[in-house]
């Protein structure tokens, strides 16, 4: 039996983006036309090299103690600027007006180019395309989208000893957090397609995100990876920069199925896919 030393431990940080409403309004689905959710995963000797680099970089920036520089923040506040309105002050992210749109994505490139040349990152990522008319619940879609991201991480760290934790960003439900991590559980304990769960923890666990910078950075690659479905430019260029060269791929070198997943499985979606990962530098609306 190996000893516990040998085993390689891996946090894996998740986020979402967007949101999912089982019969979404027009205008909700013009606002929202997808939900993303991304897990960021590292080692945890390289977790504690990009604490000290990830740190450093919001002393710089100079961030405000107990805040943290959510995409959602960074979002509202360019808006507000091209738009040529006042930054509301009462907003939670007025205090983010005091600084400048390239400060502001510059600290997120920044920060994520340390995620980047981590040797062990990795990242997976799931998207649901928001329909009218749906029948699944919030919990059935959140489910499956956490489910999506078990199994592509025992995929990944099945070959060697190694262990993944997971640590996602609590909901706004305490009993929908509840109910998931019961769910998560019984996967773990009953398996699906993959029998069994050997290279994760049994337990899920919450963070808190503006105590986690590794749920900052799932964040950062959530959000950017809704821009980029969405054809936004910027977004589309931290993707193709920074979020690409770290998704798990084939031995093609293929994104599509296994660093980026459709839920539910869609064989319509998955060729769009396709054709946009190939061209993935371009925006363009998915």
């Amino acid at each position: 039996m190996p000893t516990e030393a040998s085993v390689e431990v891996h946090f894996i940080f998740s986020d979402e983006a967007g949101v999912y409403q089982p019969d979404p309004s027009r205008s909700s689905l013009r606002a929202h036309p997808y939900y993303c959710r991304a897990a960021v995963g590292v080692s945890a000797s390289d977790w504690v090299a990009l604490r000290e680099l990830f740190e450093a970089e919001v002393g710089r920036l100079g961030v405000p103690p107990e805040q943290e520089l959510k995409w959602a923040y960074i979002q509202s506040i360019i808006q507000h600027r091209v738009r040529g309105e006042a930054i509301p002050i009462r907003r939670d992210y007025s205090w983010c007006s005091a600084y400048s749109n390239e400060q502001l994505i510059g600290f997120v490139r920044q920060s994520l180019s340390f995620l980047r040349d981590a040797p062990s990152s990795w990242a997976v990522l799931t998207f649901t395309s928001s329909i009218p008319f749906q029948k699944w619940t919030t919990d059935q879609m959140l489910l499956w989208h956490v489910q999506e991201l078990m199994q592509r991480t025992e995929m990944h760290l099945r070959p060697g000893n190694n262990l993944g934790v997971f640590f996602l960003d609590p909901t706004s439900d305490g009993a929908r957090d509840r109910r998931l991590r019961e769910a998560y559980a019984e996967l773990y304990r009953n398996g699906d397609f993959i029998e069994e769960y050997r290279h994760v923890k049994d337990s899920l666990a919450f963070e808190v995100s503006h105590h986690s910078f590794g749920v900052w950075l799932a964040d950062y690659v959530a959000g950017i990876f809704n821009g980029w479905l969405k054809g936004y430019r910027t977004s589309t260029e931290l993707f193709a920069d920074l979020v690409w060269p770290i998704l798990r791929k084939d031995g093609r070198g293929r994104a599509e199925g296994w660093g980026i997943r459709e839920v539910p499985s869609s064989h319509d979606l998955r060729k769009r896919l396709r054709e946009r990962c190939a061209n993935r530098a371009v925006a363009e609306r998915f």
